[in-house]
Protein backbone atom coordinates (compact mmCIF):
# COMPACT_ATOMS: atom_id res chain seq x y z
CA UNK A 1 0.00 0.00 0.00
CA UNK A 2 1.17 3.48 -0.71
CA UNK A 3 1.11 6.07 1.94
CA UNK A 4 -0.77 9.34 1.52
CA UNK A 5 2.54 11.25 1.40
CA UNK A 6 3.90 9.19 -1.50
CA UNK A 7 3.35 10.91 -4.82
CA UNK A 8 3.60 8.88 -8.03
CA UNK A 9 4.46 10.90 -11.10
CA UNK A 10 2.26 9.86 -14.03
CA UNK A 11 3.99 9.04 -17.30
CA UNK A 12 3.79 11.85 -19.78
CA UNK A 13 2.46 11.18 -23.25
CA UNK A 14 3.77 13.09 -26.24
CA UNK A 15 1.92 13.44 -29.53
CA UNK A 16 4.22 12.00 -32.18
CA UNK A 17 1.85 12.31 -35.17
CA UNK A 18 -1.62 13.55 -36.14
CA UNK A 19 -3.89 11.97 -38.76
CA UNK A 20 -7.11 13.16 -40.33
CA UNK A 21 -8.35 9.60 -40.86
CA UNK A 22 -8.71 7.11 -37.98
CA UNK A 23 -7.59 4.24 -40.21
CA UNK A 24 -4.26 5.94 -40.95
CA UNK A 25 -3.76 6.50 -37.24
CA UNK A 26 -4.59 2.88 -36.45
CA UNK A 27 -2.01 1.68 -39.01
CA UNK A 28 0.67 3.91 -37.50
CA UNK A 29 -0.26 2.68 -34.02
CA UNK A 30 0.17 -0.91 -35.19
CA UNK A 31 3.60 -0.06 -36.63
CA UNK A 32 4.73 1.33 -33.27
CA UNK A 33 3.29 -1.60 -31.32
CA UNK A 34 5.09 -4.04 -33.63
CA UNK A 35 8.33 -2.25 -32.75
CA UNK A 36 7.58 -2.69 -29.03
CA UNK A 37 6.60 0.92 -28.38
CA UNK A 38 3.51 1.38 -26.24
CA UNK A 39 1.33 3.99 -27.93
CA UNK A 40 -2.21 5.34 -27.71
CA UNK A 41 -4.71 7.13 -29.94
CA UNK A 42 -6.44 10.28 -28.73
CA UNK A 43 -9.69 11.54 -30.27
CA UNK A 44 -10.03 8.45 -32.46
CA UNK A 45 -13.63 7.78 -31.47
CA UNK A 46 -14.62 11.43 -31.71
CA UNK A 47 -13.34 11.68 -35.29
CA UNK A 48 -14.86 8.30 -36.17
CA UNK A 49 -18.30 9.38 -34.97
CA UNK A 50 -18.20 12.81 -36.60
CA UNK A 51 -15.47 13.16 -39.22
CA UNK A 52 -16.27 16.85 -39.77
CA UNK A 53 -14.75 17.60 -36.35
CA UNK A 54 -11.37 16.20 -37.38
CA UNK A 55 -9.90 19.61 -38.21
CA UNK A 56 -11.49 21.23 -35.18
CA UNK A 57 -9.87 18.84 -32.68
CA UNK A 58 -6.58 18.49 -34.56
CA UNK A 59 -7.28 15.05 -35.99
CA UNK A 60 -6.53 11.70 -34.42
CA UNK A 61 -3.40 12.06 -32.30
CA UNK A 62 -0.91 9.23 -31.96
CA UNK A 63 0.76 9.47 -28.58
CA UNK A 64 3.71 7.64 -27.06
CA UNK A 65 5.59 7.87 -23.79
CA UNK A 66 8.01 10.75 -23.60
CA UNK A 67 11.07 8.48 -23.48
CA UNK A 68 9.91 6.62 -26.64
CA UNK A 69 8.87 9.70 -28.64
CA UNK A 70 12.07 10.19 -30.65
CA UNK A 71 12.27 6.52 -31.64
CA UNK A 72 8.56 6.51 -32.53
CA UNK A 73 8.92 9.56 -34.78
CA UNK A 74 11.87 7.95 -36.58
CA UNK A 75 9.85 4.80 -37.17
CA UNK A 76 6.92 6.76 -38.54
CA UNK A 77 9.17 8.84 -40.81
CA UNK A 78 10.53 5.63 -42.31
CA UNK A 79 14.15 6.19 -41.27
CA UNK A 80 14.24 3.07 -39.11
CA UNK A 81 12.57 -0.22 -40.05
CA UNK A 82 10.36 -1.67 -37.32
CA UNK A 83 11.41 -5.21 -38.20
CA UNK A 84 13.70 -6.78 -40.74
CA UNK A 85 11.94 -6.58 -44.12
CA UNK A 86 10.52 -9.80 -45.51
CA UNK A 87 11.93 -10.50 -48.96
CA UNK A 88 9.20 -13.02 -49.71
CA UNK A 89 11.72 -15.78 -50.26
CA UNK A 90 11.31 -19.01 -48.40
CA UNK A 91 13.90 -21.69 -47.86
CA UNK A 92 12.30 -23.52 -50.79
CA UNK A 93 12.91 -20.57 -53.15
CA UNK A 94 16.61 -20.30 -52.35
CA UNK A 95 17.39 -23.76 -53.76
CA UNK A 96 15.65 -23.13 -57.11
CA UNK A 97 17.53 -22.33 -60.31
CA UNK A 98 16.59 -21.81 -63.96
CA UNK A 99 16.79 -25.13 -65.86
CA UNK A 100 17.96 -23.32 -69.01
CA UNK A 101 20.74 -20.99 -67.79
CA UNK A 102 21.23 -22.07 -64.16
CA UNK A 103 20.59 -18.58 -62.76
CA UNK A 104 19.17 -18.26 -59.26
CA UNK A 105 17.56 -14.90 -60.13
CA UNK A 106 14.02 -16.23 -60.57
CA UNK A 107 10.55 -15.13 -59.60
CA UNK A 108 7.33 -16.97 -58.90
CA UNK A 109 4.41 -16.13 -61.09
CA UNK A 110 0.88 -17.18 -61.78
CA UNK A 111 0.37 -18.32 -65.33
CA UNK A 112 -2.84 -17.64 -67.27
CA UNK A 113 -3.68 -14.59 -65.18
CA UNK A 114 -5.43 -13.02 -68.18
CA UNK A 115 -7.95 -15.87 -68.33
CA UNK A 116 -8.90 -15.24 -64.72
CA UNK A 117 -9.44 -11.54 -65.40
CA UNK A 118 -11.42 -12.30 -68.57
CA UNK A 119 -13.71 -14.72 -66.72
CA UNK A 120 -14.19 -12.13 -64.01
CA UNK A 121 -15.21 -9.45 -66.52
CA UNK A 122 -17.43 -11.71 -68.67
CA UNK A 123 -19.03 -13.90 -66.01
CA UNK A 124 -18.72 -11.66 -62.99
CA UNK A 125 -16.89 -14.43 -61.14
CA UNK A 126 -13.17 -15.18 -61.32
CA UNK A 127 -12.55 -18.76 -62.35
CA UNK A 128 -9.12 -19.91 -61.19
CA UNK A 129 -7.29 -21.07 -64.32
CA UNK A 130 -4.06 -20.31 -62.54
CA UNK A 131 -1.05 -22.56 -62.36
CA UNK A 132 2.02 -21.74 -60.39
CA UNK A 133 5.11 -21.25 -62.43
CA UNK A 134 8.52 -19.66 -62.33
CA UNK A 135 10.32 -17.26 -64.65
CA UNK A 136 14.01 -16.57 -64.92
CA UNK A 137 14.76 -12.85 -64.74
CA UNK A 138 17.99 -13.34 -66.71
CA UNK A 139 16.98 -15.38 -69.78
CA UNK A 140 13.16 -15.08 -69.53
CA UNK A 141 12.63 -18.87 -69.57
CA UNK A 142 9.34 -20.00 -67.96
CA UNK A 143 8.67 -23.38 -66.42
CA UNK A 144 6.26 -25.16 -64.11
CA UNK A 145 7.40 -26.57 -60.80
CA UNK A 146 10.94 -26.54 -59.43
CA UNK A 147 14.35 -26.99 -60.91
CA UNK A 148 17.01 -27.78 -58.33
CA UNK A 149 20.49 -26.28 -58.29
Amino acid sequence: MRSADEHVEPRRLVTVACYSQPLEARLALTRLEDAGIQAFLADEHLVTMNWTWSNAVGGVKLQAREEDATHAMRLLDGDTPAVEPDTGETAEDISVACPQCGSSDIQREWRHRRLVYASWIVLGVPIPFLRRGRRCRICGHRWKGRAEK
